[in-house]
């Protein structure tokens, strides 16, 4: 079925954003709020420098990655992350599978049963099935009608890259026409998306900060035809998404976890290549298994052994202490000994400090040029 067009919404959205104050960007150091888990402690640190979470309510993020780098992995594990956290209780989670994708995904399992309640589609039909964005008009009208209701969300599209757009399939629809009665088709295929999408972003940006909402933006990599770039990746729809988003990171894949000779689950880096929020550009690694998720454990365990904290000797990790008991273990089994203690949180916030005296030591020790 057609999307209904949203001329009518664009010209509300145009009008109702006017103030000053509503277009002032937060800026970094302006907010002292709960930050919005990223469903990874590594990846919080990244963006934020505080291991409990890393975007800010009321700012447009964006995921960019090549495929089975576990961009949607990530986004569910957020979910997952904000489910726990009671300052998030009364947001929406809107998941938009523009892909049709997820179906593969055990949620429940995965994730949780209650998060698999939580998460809704943006729209439903009169048989309550789900019903995702086709166009970007479709995702422009569906992100406004949040807002107005008032009531704050996070709002996933996965992706960018699968929608079209009302124009193209007008076109669609007259090359088709013109075809089946032996004409040529006049104009041409052009992108709208871009212009849309720059257009949509500058106007929302107010919005989601009004209601404190989170939009995160998935898009696929494609190759970068452009002989003097030095980029070998870019992304479709245009420079507004760079320009408009507080967080902007791309997904690699570094290779396969495996057991014996089986594929069990993949290895992803993440780098943030915009960061509004500290201005650091930092790479985090972590592993993702089919069977469990996203391994954030693990990945604060590599970090410590990375920096040098916590020593390795072979395959033991040695002089690792947490909360003053001295643990000397495999890794796997080091894993194994601070799930079954519950020392999640501890391992936490001991990361958290190393993180931050580390990035301190960065820190220039010069006389301020101003004051």
């Amino acid at each position: 079925m057609r999307s209904k067009r949203v001329t009518d919404v664009t010209e509300q959205m145009e009008h109702d954003v006017t103030s000053e104050d509503q277009k002032e960007d937060m800026g970094p150091g302006k907010y002292s709020g709960p930050f919005i888990p990223t469903g990874s402690t590594m990846f919080n640190l990244a963006c934020s420098d505080s291991p409990f979470g890393g975007f800010i309510p009321g700012t447009i993020v964006h995921a960019v990655g090549d495929s089975s780098t576990g961009k949607t992995f990530q986004a569910y594990t957020m979910f997952a992350e904000i489910n726990r956290v009671k300052e998030f209780d009364d947001y929406l989670l809107i998941y938009d599978d523009v892909e049709r994708a997820t179906d593969s995904i055990n949620v429940p399992v995965l994730f949780g049963k209650s998060v698999a309640k939580r998460i809704q589609a943006p729209d439903y039909n009169k048989d309550g099935m789900p019903v995702y964005s086709d166009t970007i008009q479709d995702f422009y009208s569906n992100v406004w009608k949040l807002c107005e209701e008032g009531v704050p969300f996070v709002y996933v599209l996965d992706s960018l890259d699968s929608l079209t757009s009302d124009q193209e399939l007008d076109r669609v629809e007259e090359m088709v026409s013109a075809h089946d009665k032996g004409k040529e088709a006049k104009g041409s295929f052009k992108a709208e998306k871009p212009k849309t999408l720059s257009e949509f972003l500058r106007v929302m940006k107010a919005r989601l900060k009004e209601t404190k909402s989170l939009l995160m933006i998935i898009s696929q990599t494609r190759d970068n035809l452009e002989p003097m770039s030095y980029s070998k990746k870019t992304y479709t729809g245009g420079k507004a998404l760079k320009f408009y988003c507080y967080h902007e990171y791309w997904l690699m894949h570094l290779g396969a976890e495996k057991s014996g000779d089986k594929t069990i689950g993949n290895k992803t880096r993440i780098r943030i290549s915009k960061n509004r929020v500290t201005g650091k550009k930092r790479e985090i690694d972590f592993s993702i298994f089919d069977s469990y998720g996203l391994d954030d454990i693990g990945s604060m365990v590599d970090w410590l052994v990375k920096e040098n904290i916590w020593k390795k000797d072979g395959k033991h990790v040695i002089d690792a202490q947490l909360k003053g008991v001295q643990l000397q273990f495999r890794r796997g089994a080091l894993i194994d000994k601070i799930e079954d203690d519950n020392l999640e949180d501890d391992l936490r916030e001991f990361v958290g400090d190393e993180w931050k005296r580390i990035e301190d030591s960065l820190k220039l020790d010069r006389k301020r040029k101003y004051k």
